[in-house]
């Protein structure tokens, strides 16, 4: 079981979004002092800081989980969802005995708009779903105890037992229902992801024994041309291309590799600026004099931990490319940036970046853009929008399994007139995605 991505899923719904996170505090504080203001009571504020404690609390615990969670670390932090609950629930409860109507009904409003977010969060732990149908159910049963002495007949005591019990069972049936589907979503998300592996396999295998039957069709035949022709010079050239061929054929297992994870990589903290500096040394050989390129030099404190060789490799793939889709004259920006991840950072094709600091290594160029409906292709094994002969189809795999197995990622971004590579890697220790 992944708790890393139950914890990081609990912290999403409650902080994923930050506007919406802040406007339920405030209103939280406009409702405690509003208490204060309409009762002379400093019991709304003592509820505010209650909330805000324990959140505080849940947040620093969901941020500090280890990268691998156990668990133990899972039901911690899903106790603590509970206590988050509670604190914010006791309140409207306590509500319902002031003889208010305005208090009443504020109180109702607060334990529906309670009652929609626990159902909205669609948890799948069934234990979870059980506590958190439980604190719905214990407050219906407080306001139902303290109201029963306000009603005259044994008739009206039945109806609004009845009535609590009706909404306590349809919301305890809504949370099972939607924690269902969450759960056939994820199973059916699985089912496709296996389908498209199973796909991307078969076009590897394909792609693999096509290249790997021409690279050796050139091997066994200029062997077999040594033997045949006496000429010194003519069984030297045979011997080269032989040599040439195999090469490649070490060349094209050395970026299967890359894009299976499965490269040995000699990982160490780099400066940035040292890996850009390098690059720019190898940029006037790779690409001509019609294409300017610009470097925007990264700051001198930033540093990442990475196979500097293998980033080098992975970068001068990104040029080359850049300078094929350029034709004529054009422009290549090679730049960067540190982020850290959010809700909204970044989706890559077909997963997520775990929450941490990155670095976004670009290179964008001027040139022909890649069609929308090709984006989502374009890492696949011996997939090209080269010409025949121009390309392998295995750069942009190899750059992305890399990028993969140094925790980061690969983002693509296209336009008519420009296309964006970016590298992903984590500021901090997060090899071994």
């Amino acid at each position: 079981m992944d708790y890393r991505k139950e914890i990081d899923r609990l912290y999403l719904v409650d902080y994923g979004n930050p506007v919406e996170f802040f406007i339920r505090l405030i209103l939280i504080l406009i409702a405690g002092l509003s208490i204060l203001n309409y009762l002379g009571s400093f019991i709304g504020l003592y509820w505010a800081a209650g909330y805000y404690a324990t959140h505080l609390l849940y947040f620093t615990i969901l941020r500090t989980r280890p990268t691998i969670c156990s668990r133990a670390d899972y039901i911690l932090a899903s106790c603590l969802l509970i206590i988050v609950m509670v604190a914010y629930v006791w309140f409207p409860v306590i509500l319902f005995r002031e003889d208010d109507p305005a208090l009443s009904l504020s109180a109702a409003a607060a334990l529906g708009t309670f009652m929609i977010f626990v159902v909205r969060r669609a948890d799948t732990f069934i234990w979870l779903v059980i506590a958190e149908a439980l604190v719905v159910s214990i407050a219906a049963l407080v306001i139902f105890i303290r109201t029963m002495p306000e009603l005259q007949s044994t008739f009206a005591q039945f109806f609004t037992g009845l009535s609590c019990l009706t909404l306590v069972g349809y919301f305890a049936e809504t949370l099972q229902n939607y924690r269902l589907q969450r759960l056939e979503t994820e199973t059916a998300a699985k089912r496709s992801i296996q389908a498209q592996k199973m796909e991307a396999t078969g076009q590897l295998v394909g792609g693999v024994a096509h290249d790997f039957n021409n690279i050796l069709t050139a091997v066994l035949g200029n062997l077999e041309l040594y033997f045949e022709v006496s000429d010194t010079p003519q069984k030297d050239q045979f011997v080269k291309d032989a040599k040439t061929s195999a090469e490649l054929a070490a060349k094209t297992i050395k970026l299967l590799m890359a894009y299976s994870r499965q490269a040995k990589l000699d990982v160490q903290r780099v400066p940035l600026t040292a890996i850009f500096k390098q690059l720019q040394n190898f940029s006037r050989q790779l690409l001509p004099s019609s294409i300017q390129i610009d470097f925007c030099m990264p700051d001198p404190s930033t540093t990442i931990l990475v196979d500097q060789n293998q980033l080098l490799t992975a970068l001068i793939n990104l040029m080359v490319n850049a300078r094929d889709a350029i034709s004529g004259n054009g422009q290549v920006v090679i730049g960067s940036r540190v982020f850290v991840t959010g809700p909204e950072e970044p989706k890559l094709i077909g997963y997520m970046l775990k929450p941490g600091t990155y670095v976004e290594i670009f290179v964008t160029d001027d040139g022909e853009g890649i069609a929308p409906e090709l984006l989502a292709k374009v890492t696949t094994p011996f997939f090209t929008t080269k010409p025949l002969g121009k390309g392998s189809g295995l750069g942009l795999s190899m750059v992305e399994g890399f990028a993969r197995q140094s925790g980061g990622g690969l983002k693509i971004t296209s336009t008519a007139k420009t296309t964006s590579v970016a590298i992903l890697l984590p500021v901090n220790d997060q090899i071994g995605d």
